[in-house]
């Protein structure tokens, strides 16, 4: 009877081998997640979304990671398909920024944001480089040093651009799929950062071709 017990315990354990996000929801049993979309009930009442929905707004991402990755689960425009890089081995993002210069010179900056996966970096262990590529006109810009991401003594309106390379080549493969939030900014020198972009660097999962991203989500709802 000892072991007929142990093994119905086990048989009704998850047995999900997700990556897990860190959560704060502890091991409340009274704390459910009916849609297990991340967000127990509790929370997706008091924030509006849809505790029988996991992706309340539509836009592919369940709702607790859009949370986590501070984007709006009732917004299917946050973040917008821009904002979500498809990554294979070698992915190349381009960024681009329009400033208004009287002689300044102005820097690209990488913002890493932390991981909201326990056991993994964040997206700066996957970037291989990051360089300025062009200016729009040209002839705004004195100077371009691209590996410093850096444009000097620029005058008039000016689209710069900027050019983000990632290597997953030594990253492990998980079986759900993996998202890193990074922002990339513009900066004045000396005066300080003036605008940045927010994006998700999604690493698929091992999900059947045609079928909808497993993404990782936390092993307790928050």
């Amino acid at each position: 009877m000892r072991y007929l017990l142990l093994l119905l315990v086990l048989w009704g354990c998850d047995s999900r081998t997700d990556r897990a996000m860190p959560s704060d929801a502890g091991a409340d049993p009274s704390r459910e997640d009916s849609d297990h979309d991340g967000l127990c009930d509790t929370t997706e009442v008091a924030a509006g979304t849809d505790p029988n929905a996991p992706d309340s707004d539509g836009d592919g991402l369940p709702d607790g990671l859009e949370q986590v990755l501070g984007f709006s689960a009732l917004d299917d425009s946050s973040p917008t398909a821009e904002q979500q890089i498809q990554a294979s081995t070698t992915t190349t993002v381009v960024v681009r920024f329009t400033v208004d210069g009287m002689g300044e010179t102005f820097q690209g900056v990488f913002l890493p944001v932390s991981s909201p996966f326990a056991s993994q970096d964040d997206a700066s262990s996957l970037l291989s480089g990051a360089r300025g590529v062009e200016a729009l006109p040209p002839d705004n810009v004195r100077n371009m040093l691209a590996d410093a991401q850096r444009f000097e003594t620029v005058t008039g309106t000016t689209r710069l651009s900027f050019e983000l390379t990632f290597n997953l080549s030594t990253l492990t493969p998980e079986a759900c799929t993996l998202a890193y939030p990074f922002a990339y900014g513009v900066s004045q020198v000396g005066g300080g950062l003036l605008e940045q972009r927010n994006y998700l660097l999604i690493v698929p999962g091992e999900t059947p071709n045609g079928a909808a991203p497993d993404y990782c989500l936390a092993a307790n709802c928050i």
